[in-house]
């Protein structure tokens, strides 16, 4: 099921904010462009640690599917503004199915 505020790796989640400063920056070359973030990571290990542990605990690595993974990247990389060819160029088109793989614009 769906993990919830009783969950381990979630406890008091909200009452312990990551201590995360971001920005966006761009690099107008070709077409990249990516968010930063600076992280205390110090206080913030215990817990990645925590939710690490739920997810592996929850989700074993054998019930990932490496074309998921692959179709939310690419998802991402369009809602920053990433071409077709950035897009195709990390994968084959043999390891996705074709319709999606052309769907890429």
């Amino acid at each position: 099921g769906a993990l919830d505020a009783n969950d381990a790796g979630f406890v008091g989640f909200a009452d312990r904010p990551l201590p995360v400063f971001s920005a966006v920056s761009c690099c107008f070359a070709a077409d990249l462009s990516f968010p930063t973030a600076w992280y205390d990571f110090g206080s913030s290990d215990a817990t990645w640690s925590d939710l690490s542990a739920t997810s592996k605990r929850e989700w074993p690595w054998e019930m990932k599917s490496s074309r998921a993974y692959f179709r939310g990247s690419v998802y991402w990389y369009e809602g920053h503004a990433r071409t077709r060819a950035f897009a195709q160029s990390l994968v084959h088109p043999h390891e996705v199915d074709a319709d999606w793989y052309e769907a890429l614009d």
